[in-house]
Protein backbone atom coordinates (compact mmCIF):
# COMPACT_ATOMS: atom_id res chain seq x y z
CA UNK A 1 0.00 0.00 0.00
CA UNK A 2 1.14 3.55 -1.15
CA UNK A 3 1.80 6.03 1.58
CA UNK A 4 -1.51 7.69 2.58
CA UNK A 5 -1.93 11.61 2.07
CA UNK A 6 -3.70 13.28 4.65
CA UNK A 7 -5.98 16.17 4.23
CA UNK A 8 -6.93 17.30 7.76
CA UNK A 9 -7.88 16.24 11.29
CA UNK A 10 -11.69 15.64 11.61
CA UNK A 11 -11.47 17.34 15.44
CA UNK A 12 -8.41 18.58 16.69
CA UNK A 13 -5.45 16.44 17.83
CA UNK A 14 -7.94 13.42 16.41
CA UNK A 15 -8.26 11.27 13.37
CA UNK A 16 -7.16 12.47 10.21
CA UNK A 17 -9.21 12.00 6.57
CA UNK A 18 -7.36 11.50 3.55
CA UNK A 19 -6.63 9.27 0.61
CA UNK A 20 -4.26 6.86 -0.53
CA UNK A 21 -3.22 6.71 -4.19
CA UNK A 22 -3.91 2.76 -5.10
CA UNK A 23 -3.70 2.26 -8.44
CA UNK A 24 -7.00 1.89 -10.26
CA UNK A 25 -9.29 2.62 -7.23
CA UNK A 26 -7.70 5.73 -4.81
CA UNK A 27 -8.82 4.69 -1.08
CA UNK A 28 -10.62 7.24 1.16
CA UNK A 29 -9.20 6.37 4.32
CA UNK A 30 -9.05 7.40 8.05
CA UNK A 31 -6.19 7.67 10.15
CA UNK A 32 -6.63 7.21 14.28
CA UNK A 33 -4.48 8.66 16.56
CA UNK A 34 -2.67 5.27 17.99
CA UNK A 35 -1.15 5.15 14.40
CA UNK A 36 -3.57 2.56 12.80
CA UNK A 37 -5.10 3.70 9.22
CA UNK A 38 -8.92 2.41 8.08
CA UNK A 39 -9.62 2.71 4.34
CA UNK A 40 -12.20 1.94 1.69
CA UNK A 41 -12.51 1.80 -1.94
CA UNK A 42 -13.32 5.44 -2.38
CA UNK A 43 -16.00 6.73 -4.77
CA UNK A 44 -16.45 9.69 -7.58
CA UNK A 45 -18.50 11.90 -4.90
CA UNK A 46 -15.93 10.98 -2.10
CA UNK A 47 -13.00 11.80 -4.37
CA UNK A 48 -14.03 14.94 -6.14
CA UNK A 49 -15.26 15.72 -2.13
CA UNK A 50 -11.44 15.25 -0.93
CA UNK A 51 -10.11 17.50 -3.83
CA UNK A 52 -12.86 19.97 -2.60
CA UNK A 53 -11.75 20.20 1.13
CA UNK A 54 -8.11 20.12 0.44
CA UNK A 55 -8.07 23.10 -2.11
CA UNK A 56 -11.09 24.80 0.82
CA UNK A 57 -8.91 24.07 3.81
CA UNK A 58 -12.77 22.53 5.19
CA UNK A 59 -10.43 20.49 8.01
CA UNK A 60 -7.87 21.78 10.85
CA UNK A 61 -4.26 20.73 9.61
CA UNK A 62 -3.41 17.51 9.15
CA UNK A 63 -0.10 15.52 10.24
CA UNK A 64 2.63 17.42 8.51
CA UNK A 65 4.36 13.99 7.40
CA UNK A 66 0.96 13.03 5.73
CA UNK A 67 0.13 16.05 4.48
CA UNK A 68 -1.10 16.11 0.92
CA UNK A 69 0.40 18.11 -1.81
CA UNK A 70 -1.22 19.83 -4.99
CA UNK A 71 0.18 16.67 -7.11
CA UNK A 72 -1.48 14.08 -4.90
CA UNK A 73 -4.49 15.79 -4.99
CA UNK A 74 -4.85 16.37 -8.97
CA UNK A 75 -3.53 12.71 -9.43
CA UNK A 76 -6.59 11.40 -7.48
CA UNK A 77 -9.29 13.46 -9.35
CA UNK A 78 -7.28 12.60 -13.10
CA UNK A 79 -8.10 8.74 -11.33
CA UNK A 80 -11.91 9.68 -12.67
CA UNK A 81 -11.63 11.28 -15.53
CA UNK A 82 -10.62 8.07 -18.09
CA UNK A 83 -13.94 6.44 -16.00
CA UNK A 84 -16.00 9.03 -16.26
CA UNK A 85 -19.11 7.91 -18.36
CA UNK A 86 -20.60 11.88 -18.95
CA UNK A 87 -18.86 13.90 -21.37
CA UNK A 88 -19.42 17.08 -19.56
CA UNK A 89 -18.47 15.72 -16.45
CA UNK A 90 -15.26 14.10 -17.98
CA UNK A 91 -14.34 17.60 -19.56
CA UNK A 92 -15.17 19.55 -15.97
CA UNK A 93 -12.93 17.14 -14.32
CA UNK A 94 -10.06 18.35 -16.68
CA UNK A 95 -10.29 21.47 -16.19
CA UNK A 96 -10.24 20.89 -12.51
CA UNK A 97 -7.07 18.98 -12.89
CA UNK A 98 -5.31 21.07 -15.54
CA UNK A 99 -6.03 23.95 -13.04
CA UNK A 100 -4.62 22.27 -10.33
CA UNK A 101 -1.34 21.78 -12.49
CA UNK A 102 -1.64 25.13 -13.66
CA UNK A 103 -1.37 26.41 -9.87
CA UNK A 104 -4.20 28.52 -10.00
CA UNK A 105 -6.01 30.04 -7.56
CA UNK A 106 -7.49 27.39 -5.01
CA UNK A 107 -10.99 29.26 -5.11
CA UNK A 108 -10.44 28.82 -8.92
CA UNK A 109 -9.76 24.76 -8.22
CA UNK A 110 -12.93 24.35 -5.72
CA UNK A 111 -15.18 26.17 -8.30
CA UNK A 112 -14.26 23.72 -10.72
CA UNK A 113 -14.36 20.76 -8.78
CA UNK A 114 -17.77 21.82 -7.53
CA UNK A 115 -19.09 22.65 -11.01
CA UNK A 116 -18.21 18.47 -11.50
CA UNK A 117 -19.88 17.41 -8.44
CA UNK A 118 -22.93 19.60 -9.24
CA UNK A 119 -23.15 21.56 -5.38
CA UNK A 120 -23.02 24.87 -5.05
CA UNK A 121 -21.65 24.60 -1.20
CA UNK A 122 -18.10 23.33 -0.13
CA UNK A 123 -19.42 22.11 3.21
CA UNK A 124 -21.33 19.70 1.51
CA UNK A 125 -18.15 18.73 0.56
CA UNK A 126 -16.83 18.38 3.97
CA UNK A 127 -20.20 16.27 5.28
CA UNK A 128 -19.55 13.58 2.38
CA UNK A 129 -16.39 13.03 3.84
CA UNK A 130 -17.71 12.96 7.48
CA UNK A 131 -20.30 10.81 6.75
CA UNK A 132 -17.68 8.64 4.61
CA UNK A 133 -15.25 8.66 8.03
CA UNK A 134 -18.06 7.70 10.93
CA UNK A 135 -18.61 4.22 8.17
CA UNK A 136 -14.98 3.83 8.11
CA UNK A 137 -14.85 4.54 12.17
CA UNK A 138 -16.82 0.89 12.21
CA UNK A 139 -14.36 -1.13 10.51
CA UNK A 140 -11.38 -3.20 12.18
CA UNK A 141 -7.77 -1.15 12.24
CA UNK A 142 -5.39 -1.76 10.23
CA UNK A 143 -1.53 -0.55 10.65
CA UNK A 144 -0.42 1.82 8.58
CA UNK A 145 2.66 1.83 6.42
Amino acid sequence: MRAPCALGRLEPDGPWIGFVLEPGSPLLAVGLTDGSLRSTVAGAREIVSAAIAYFAELFPDPPQELEATHADVAELVRSLVADEPDAERRGLLMEAVDAIDDGLASDAVVGRLMAAQRQVDPAEAAEVLRSAARSLLELPPRQAG
